[in-house]
């Protein structure tokens, strides 16, 4: 908005350019988080039928131990991907490690487990895997607890595109750019337009994940700004 590339305020321009601004940062945000969630949610889903199902089990199986230093690995590629982005970084963590919390409590309760069954006592055993205090980023987290509650893998892009439409919509309405009964029809329509290229993003490896770093972007944008400036004098 203020290099002036959104066009005047509350114009029509202004709503095409958010509409095109909104799937992309969607796509892109799913992109680059997609992925790690996906993989997660390959990685518990497979194990569930092999963890311990009995409450309290000790010492943890061979199954629930190669899960956890699996998640371990998967996690620590996460953070190298985010490590160039400080904010972006501690968010995720943030968002993993309060996502962590709520499995311990939604589906880790041993109380929860006995009256479910035995699939759910083993959920509760996967939510070990979640590390707490900061330690877990928030794609491998929400990929994680959509497995141990059986929700389908496309479900997960599907949130994520949401949730990104939202957050940026949300922000669009604060910076007086539309008002809010026009984000409700653009969200719909960007999260819409994002979901048709969920099929994409299944496909996506984690070696496929990507994003911007935005303070080395604009390292390069000054410096070509610069370069021209002196080419010009």
């Amino acid at each position: 908005m203020q290099f002036g590339l959104l066009g005047s305020r509350r114009a029509a321009g202004m709503v095409a350019s958010l509409r095109e601004l909104g799937i992309t940062s969607a796509l892109s945000a799913a992109q680059q988080q997609a992925p790690f969630a996906l993989a997660a949610h390959a990685l518990v889903s497979e194990a569930l039928p092999h963890l311990d199902d009995r409450l309290g089990a000790w010492p943890a199986s061979e199954a629930e131990v190669a899960l956890s230093d699996a998640m371990a690995v998967l996690n620590a590629r996460q953070h190298a991907l985010l490590a160039a982005n400080g904010p972006g970084c501690r968010a995720s963590l943030l968002q993993g490690s309060t996502l962590a919390r709520i499995a311990s409590s939604w589906v880790g309760g041993t109380e929860a487990s006995k009256i479910q069954g035995s699939a759910a006592a083993a959920a509760a055993r996967g939510v070990a895997i979640l590390p707490t205090r900061g330690c877990s980023h928030g794609a491998p987290a929400l990929g994680a607890l959509a497995a141990l509650l059986g929700l389908p893998a496309r479900t997960v892009v599907d949130a994520f595109v949401y949730m990104t439409a939202r957050d940026f919509f949300s922000a669009a309405v604060r910076l007086n750019l539309v008002g809010p009964l026009a984000a409700v029809s653009l969200q719909s329509d960007v999260v819409g337009a994002a979901v048709i290229r969920s099929d994409d993003l299944m496909q996506l490896s984690c070696a496929d994940a990507a994003g911007a770093a935005p303070l080395l972007e604009a390292v390069h944008a000054c410096h070509d700004l610069l370069e021209r400036r002196i080419f010009q004098t």
